[in-house]
Parts: C-alpha cells; structure tokens; sequence
C-alpha cells in the first residue's frame, strides 16, 4: 500500500495533558529512541515513525493503513517501555489523525504549543528527533516531508514575527535587562552571586548575550569552581564578595540565603571604592540579597524580582499578540504539504501511464522502423516520442488534478488502471520507511 493511501497520526502527552511525575517516567533517552525507532520498523505496523522526546512531551508520530492498531502499538511500547499504563489515566495521552496530527507537529514546530510560547529550543528538539528517525530508517517520504515543512514554519516564525522574542523567564529577564544596561556586555564584567540553578541558568544566558568577562561566588567555592570551569570564567568566595563589588560593572544575584548579604553600609564602603563608577545590581533572590536602601546610594541602580516579573509579563504578552501571525503561518505551511500529499496519489499512476505508452511507442517503432533507412528511422523515433508527449502532457495534468479532489478523485485514478490495465505493483511503494537521499526540501 503506498503512503498517499496511509493515514498520520500522533499518540503523546504534555504539559498540558500530563503531570511533571508521569512526563519524566515517559522521557526517553537517544539510545531507547534508536532502540524503538527499529523495533518498530522492524515489527511493520507503523509505514513510518518518528519520536519527540524533551521534558515537558513525548509524542510518536507514525504512518499507518489502520490508525486503531497504531493507535495500541504505540500505547503497548510506552507500557512496556516505561511501565506507564496509560488506559488507567484516559486523559494523560492525546490521539490524532491525519491533518490535525500535521497541524499539531507544525505548531510544536514553531512554539506555539510550547509551555512558555515561542521558546526557541523546541525547534533544534524537533530536528533531532527527524536525523534520529533517519538514521534508524524509519522515516520516509511522508514524514520527511513533514518535518521539512515544521522546521520550515518555525523558521519563519522566527524571522516574520516576534513570537520568540524578549525574555519570558526571569534569569532570561535579568540577562535581558544586563544587555540593555550595556550594549556591550564583551566590555563589561559581571558578577554572579549564587550558583544554584537559578544562578546557572541566568550565567548561561549572560553568556548568550555576549558577557565574557564572568565572575562566580558562592558560599560552597567547589560550587563556584565547578560552574566557572564550565563557562570559562572566574571563581570567588562568597567572603570575597564586597572585593569584587568594587570593580565590576553589574551584578546579578540570587543566592539562598535567609538574610542580606550585603547592607547598606557594606555598600557605602564599596561605592567609595569605586571612584564615581555606576553599579548596576539585579537582585532576583527570595529574600533580597541586597538591602533595598542601597538603591538610593548615588552611583548604584537597583532592580529586584519585582522588576523582573514585569519585564517577564510585559514579554509574554507581545508574545502572545503575535499567536495570531504565527498561525497564519502555520496553516500556509500546512496547505504546502497537503498539496504534496494529495499529489502523491497521481505520481504512480503517471508514472505507469507514461511506462505503457513508451512501451507501446518503442514496440510500433521497432515493428515499422525496418521499412525506412536510418535517418528517416531517427525522423520516426523523434516524431512518436513528440506525439506520446503532446498526448501525455494533458493527461497528466488532468490525473494531478484528480489527485486533489477527494474519493470522486481517487475513482477517476482508478478509472485510468482499469482502462490501460496498468499495474499496481508495490515495487517502488513511497510509503515504505527509508532513508531519502533528498525530496527537494532543504532547511
């Protein structure tokens, strides 16, 4: 059976459908991804198959002639892989066909269904997923296609429209706020108080940004050391502190501890340090890290969580004003493939119809070309070979259109085999899983 006669579907969960405590239970590592990818091609029931995998879903995407067999294939590997019986809890997994199950993919895709809309990670996810699919062979046409025309709506959502941009978490905000404090963070020095997971991720979106001249300090140093190595930067002592508050250019804090870590008469003594250079501290810490009077002391510009929680809403929302735009895209990428998949159906038959009639033609020629000297034999194969094109072209024209015009469509395609009694062999089949050497598509 070829893959224009094949229905997509998508059997996953998310966040919106599943606790954090069943996701991570149903996360699967690259190795379990090849390990199912070939089981799966191997045991027949999916044509194709794809699995996304990241933290907040897990989601396989398959081609299948039987969507309710797929359907429990899907559900018996997550069961046996994972323990995790998913008939017990109804609501934890979603199932959907055909172009909802395309539509949901380009949305994934794009951020649109993301926990923190227009976050850019999902899009790199999304790739990996398709190169581990085509490396187990199990991707073919259709999906190939597909994920082409995802990773093509995520990229121009990324570039026509704003869904991803401004920070939507608040070390995101606090790296945000650094860069517009200063153009250029390259120039700059910034210290990093706290190097829990807050601290890091906020380091790593410094970096990001440009910073590269990073200090760390943390009560526990091993910590600091640790971070600092990773990121090449510096480490320092949590009792050091108020030396380096002397000579850096802007601080972000966000340590754990209970009471300030640095008073208002800490800071007076480190302003008069600085010689008339501006302080600029983002304190994200619950409690401040900072004592918020230091706020008033010339020279010194202080922002807390408060500040930061602002920037974060005010993101999201021009996040969420250009959803509209974004879907707009989507749905223009989705009626592309749907196109190409509509298609499919006529590719064989045309490419039949031309085989019979090339038969055909090469036969009366070979029968009839005896009769004429050579160069009037080439005159004959030319001028069959224009009258099979000038014949053909029409007729498969007429074939594609059928191709998108649903059962009455199929009926005339059938129509075509009955009459010229064509093969339907399965030699060739685009719906069988293998890895393409390109269809056109490039990202």
């Amino acid at each position: 059976m070829g893959s224009s006669d094949m229905s997509l579907l998508v059997v996953g969960m998310n966040h919106r459908t599943a606790p954090i405590e069943v996701r991570e239970r149903v996360t699967f590592s690259d190795k379990e991804v090849r390990e199912i990818l070939s089981l799966a091609r191997a045991e027949q029931t999916l044509g194709e198959v794809l699995l996304l995998s990241t933290c907040n879903r897990t989601e396989f995407y398959g081609l299948s002639n039987d969507n309710g067999a797929a359907e429990m294939y899907i559900r018996n590997i997550i069961s046996r892989q994972k323990q995790v019986d998913l008939a017990a809890h109804p609501g934890y997994a979603y199932t959907l066909s055909d172009v909802e199950s395309a539509r949901h993919l380009l949305r994934v895709a794009t951020g649109l269904d993301s926990m923190l809309i227009g976050e850019p990670q999902i899009l790199g996810q999304v790739k990996q997923a398709h190169q581990l699919s085509l490396e187990a062979g199990a991707c073919g046409l259709v999906l190939n296609r597909l994920l082409h025309t995802a990773v093509a709506a995520g990229k121009r959502v990324r570039t026509e429209t704003q869904l991803g941009s401004g920070a939507v978490s608040v070390a995101s905000a606090a790296a945000e706020l650094a860069g517009k404090i200063f153009e250029d963070l390259s120039t700059r020095s910034v210290l990093l108080i706290g190097a829990g997971e807050m601290g890091e991720l906020t380091a790593r979106h410094m970096l990001e940004k440009g910073a590269a001249n990073l200090t760390i300090a943390n009560r526990t140093f091993g910590k600091a050391m640790e971070l600092a190595t990773e990121l090449n930067g510096l480490a320092l002592p949590l009792d050091r502190v108020e030396e380096a508050l002397a000579c850096v250019d802007i601080v972000i804090s966000s340590t754990g501890s209970t009471e300030p870590i640095i008073s208002q008469t800490q800071m007076k003594r480190i302003v008069s340090r600085r010689s008339g250079r501006p302080i600029y501290i983002i304190d994200i810490a619950v409690p401040r890290d900072f004592d918020p009077t230091i706020g008033r002391l010339d020279g010194v510009f202080l922002q807390n969580l408060d500040a930061m929680n602002l920037l974060v809403d005010k993101n999201l929302e021009e996040r969420r004003a250009e959803i509209p735009r974004a879907e707009v895209i989507v749905e223009e990428e989705l009626e592309k493939f749907l196109v190409w998949r509509r298609s499919l159906a006529a590719t064989p038959a045309i490419k039949q119809l031309r085989e019979r009639l090339e038969e055909i033609r090469r036969q009366e020629v070979a029968r009839y070309g005896g009769r004429f000297c050579e160069e009037d034999r080439e005159q004959l194969d030319r001028l069959t070979e224009s009258l099979m094109k000038k014949i053909l072209h029409p007729a498969m024209d007429k074939i594609r259109s059928w191709s998108g015009s649903g059962h009455l469509g199929s009926l005339r395609i059938d129509t075509i085999y009955e009459l010229l009694d064509l093969p339907r062999g399965d030699e060739g089949d685009p719906g069988r899983p293998h890895r393409p050497h390109g269809d056109g598509e490039k990202e």
